[in-house]
Formats: C-alpha cells, sequence, structure tokens
C-alpha cells in the first residue's frame, strides 16, 4: 500500500508538472497570438473603460478613430488595410494585428491605465502610425473607380506600402445585418485581394523569365516570330498578327512576343524558370503585417506547360503584392525590401516604437536589374506598356492579358516609376478587364498624374 500510495503521489505531481508547464507555454509563449486572435471572447467585449487608440497615416492624419460602438471609418477604400472593430463581430485587419496597443493592453500602457483608473480616469489605447500616403490612397481609389481587382504601390527603397487598393469593399463598420449580406455577395467583397487574391500573372511573369534569361547570358540570342509557334503538341498564338519578325530578348520583352518567350522557357527549363520565381519570393507568402498568401507554382510536367508558365499561363497564380515586389527589385537595384505597413506605434506614456526598415532577399545583381529596367522602361516608351507614360516620371513595366476563366481576361500592369530619388514599385490587376495595356496601363497614368512629378 506504501507503494501504491507513492506512485500515486508521484502522478499526481507529474501531472502538476505537465499542467504548470502548458499553462507557462500558453501565458509566454503564445500570449499575443492568443490575445489578437479573432475567436478571443475579450476582443468582442471590449473593456468599456479603455479608449480604443487610433490608426494614422504617415503624414499623422487619422484614418480610423474613435471609442466603440462608434468608431469611425473615413476612407472606405481602406476598409480591407485598416478592417475593423466592433463589440459584436470582433476585429479584421491592422484593428486585429495591432489590437494589443490600440486596447492599451501592451506592457506599457497596463502600468498608467491603472493609475488612471486609481484616480477616476479612463484607459487608453495606444496609437498606429501606418505607412499610407492618403494623398496617394485617395488618388488610386478615385482613378481605380468601380472596377473589380486591386492595386497597390510601394516606395521601392524602403518598402513602405503607400497606397492599397482593393475592390469591391465591404461596408465599414459593418453590423451583423451588412456583415451578413456582404459574405453572400458573389463578388466577394471581404477578399483583400492585394494580399490574397490569386491570379494569374500573364505576361508580366515575363520579367522574371527575362531575368532568368538575363542571368544565363541568352540576352543576344535572336528567334524569329511568325505569329504563332508549337511546342509539346500545343500551338501558342501571339497578339500581332503576322508575328513580330526576328527578335532579341530586349525587343521581345517591349513588345511582349509570346512566340518569342514560349521558345526561351523551353530553352531555360521548368527547373530554371521555378528557381528564379521561387527567389523572387513568389513560392511563399512575403513578411508582413497583415495575412498573405503565397503563390502556386507548381512545376511544369512537360514542354508545353513549361511554355505557358513562360507567359505567365497555366497553373502559375500570384497576389499583387507579390509582383509589385517583383518590379521593386527591378528598381531597386535587385533588393527587394520588406514591405512595411506600420511606422511606428505611440505609447499611452507618450513614447514611441518604430519598426526600420529591412531587406528581404537579393534576388539580382545590380548589373542585371540595370538591364531589366531599360527593357521595361523601352516597353513603356515603345512598346506595349506606351499608355503608362507620364510627363515628369520615368516609368517602366510589363503588361498582362492573363486568359482567366468565367469571362474576359485580367488586365495587368506591373511596373515602376522614377522621379529623382524617389522610386515607386506597383501593380494594377483589374479582374476580366480586358487588355492590360488599354485597362491597367491607363490607371497608372492616371494615378502618376494626380500626384504630379513631385510623387506622392
Amino acid at each position: 500500500m506504501p507503494g501504491e500510495a507513492r506512485r500515486l503521489l508521484f502522478l499526481l505531481c507529474l501531472a502538476y508538472l505537465v499542467v504548470a508547464l502548458d499553462l507557462g507555454v500558453i501565458q509566454f509563449v503564445f500570449r499575443g497570438r492568443l490575445a489578437n486572435h479573432p475567436y478571443n471572447p475579450r476582443l468582442q467585449a471590449p473593456d468599456p473603460s479603455v479608449v480604443r487608440g487610433g490608426i494614422l497615416a504617415r503624414s499623422g492624419e487619422v484614418i480610423t478613430a474613435g471609442p466603440l460602438p462608434e468608431r469611425r471609418y473615413p476612407v472606405p477604400s481602406l476598409c480591407h488595410t485598416v478592417g475593423y472593430a466592433t463589440e459584436r463581430l470582433g476585429t479584421s485587419g491592422l484593428e486585429a494585428a495591432c489590437n494589443e496597443i490600440l486596447t492599451g493592453r501592451d506592457p506599457r500602457a497596463v502600468l498608467a491605465n491603472w493609475g488612471a483608473a486609481w484616480h477616476g480616469g479612463e484607459g487608453r489605447g495606444g496609437d498606429v502610425i501606418t505607412t499610407i500616403d492618403l494623398r496617394l490612397q485617395r488618388a488610386a481609389a478615385r482613378v481605380f473607380g468601380p472596377r473589380r481587382g486591386a492595386m497597390v504601390i510601394l516606395d521601392a527603397a524602403s518598402g513602405d506600402v503607400l497606397a492599397l487598393i482593393s475592390r469591391p469593399e465591404f461596408r465599414n463598420p459593418p453590423t451583423p445585418e451588412t456583415w451578413r449580406a456582404d459574405r453572400r455577395r458573389t463578388d466577394a467583397p471581404f477578399l483583400p485581394r492585394v494580399v490574397a487574391g490569386l491570379y494569374p500573372p500573364g505576361s508580366t511573369f515575363k520579367i522574371v523569365v527575362a531575368a532568368a534569361a538575363l542571368a544565363e547570358g541568352l540576352e543576344k540570342r535572336e528567334e524569329f516570330c511568325r505569329g504563332e509557334t508549337l511546342v509539346g503538341g500545343r500551338w501558342f498564338k501571339d497578339a500581332r498578327s503576322g508575328g513580330h519578325g526576328l527578335l532579341t530578348l530586349h525587343r521581345a520583352l517591349a513588345v511582349s512576343c509570346n512566340v518569342y518567350f514560349t521558345r526561351l522557357g523551353v530553352r531555360l527549363g521548368a527547373g530554371k524558370i521555378l528557381r528564379w520565381a521561387r527567389a523572387f519570393g513568389l513560392a511563399e507568402a512575403p513578411p508582413f503585417t497583415l495575412p498573405t498568401e503565397a503563390g502556386r507554382v507548381p512545376s511544369p510536367v512537360d514542354s508545353a506547360e513549361t511554355a505557358a508558365m513562360a507567359i505567365g499561363q497555366g497553373r502559375l497564380l500570384v497576389t499583387p503584392l507579390q509582383m509589385a515586389l517583383v518590379a521593386a527589385a527591378v528598381v531597386n537595384d535587385g533588393l527587394i525590401m520588406q514591405p512595411r505597413l506600420v511606422r511606428a506605434v505611440r505609447f499611452v506614456d507618450g513614447g514611441e516604437r518604430r519598426f526600420p526598415v529591412r531587406p528581404w532577399r537579393r534576388v539580382l545583381s545590380p548589373a542585371i536589374a540595370e538591364l531589366l529596367r531599360r527593357d521595361l522602361e523601352e516597353a513603356v516608351a515603345h512598346g506595349t506598356g506606351y499608355r503608362a507614360a507620364v510627363p515628369g516620371w520615368i516609368v517602366g513595366g510589363k503588361t498582362g492579358t492573363a486568359q482567366a476563366p468565367g469571362g474576359a481576361p485580367h488586365a495587368w500592369f506591373v511596373g515602376f516609376a522614377r522621379v529623382g530619388q524617389r522610386r515607386l514599385a506597383l501593380a494594377v490587376v483589374v479582374e476580366h478587364g480586358g487588355g492590360g495595356g488599354e485597362v491597367a496601363a491607363p490607371i497608372v497614368a492616371a494615378v502618376l498624374k494626380a500626384v504630379g512629378g513631385e510623387g506622392a
């Protein structure tokens, strides 16, 4: 009997130790994740004694403020970025990602709010200062109009996200009634298309294939385009009837020759195309404040599928944010910076924490980036992207007309705009919009004209 008692006592102590360790892991390792989890009931029943902090633009202009339930969202085009905070529906977007700061639950705020409560005052949450440039955001929203799709503009040198458009938008702040109605819509207004919309990139993927060809020393190889070519038993046609004639890589990129790039893709081989797509980060979710989707970069099964991938078709899927980062690599000498949405947080005690600019990955050598930059500028000056040209800016980029099920092709423009030391990288996709040169490129030009030669 004494032996059984000792064994029972040992098991009880062991069980107690396991429970203590589990609670410790939950408290200290997963604290932040659980505190901001959308199913955390504390988020759906906020402390009424704490005034929720504000979310600000980079200039300090308020883009979200006010206590619950009267919280205001004065910039509708930022609904997917800022998100919402409601007593009934919880949080989303930055309201969710920065909830601990906004609700005064960060360690620096807890003591200050305890002191305020002790003296009969109300607690306060901290403020979040974003990288959003409201002048550029409003211009992009106005120009994009009611089209369905997405647009993202980055500062390529810092990675700062300056504008994010995802259409359609949901009604913000949502009520249980409008939330249910918007969820039933077939055009998916709650989908944050910039970071989670997956699209075939069409000819914008030729930027990646051209980078691979330059790295392999194939830029001088010539191909004769008669308007169509047969690869692996499948015919690939060019947009220009009769073809483009004799081309090198540089001219083929400017005029977006499908015949040239399908043959180039087969010559490079599936392995090298996949390696370069992954080098640009298309197979993974970029590091970002908000949840992002990874692209789909499947291995081609034969030469026909390799040729299709080389012109951005087939099973290849990407997000607009990923393609803006491809353009950022070209205009930033081959270096992609981490996309940054939050510049700083301002605590209730008056202190600030600034988030540094961080590099993400070097994709290209400066020399190859310079060659690509010139080719993409040629594509705007004398190629398919000419409708993106704007006086006062040096614009480069690649149009895309991506075949998509359910209607007309998706219209793309992926590129950059330079003026002085300012370097913007951007991506535009209009769902079922038609030709990228006819639809997406003019959107870029109109936004750049709206903000003027000094940029945002």
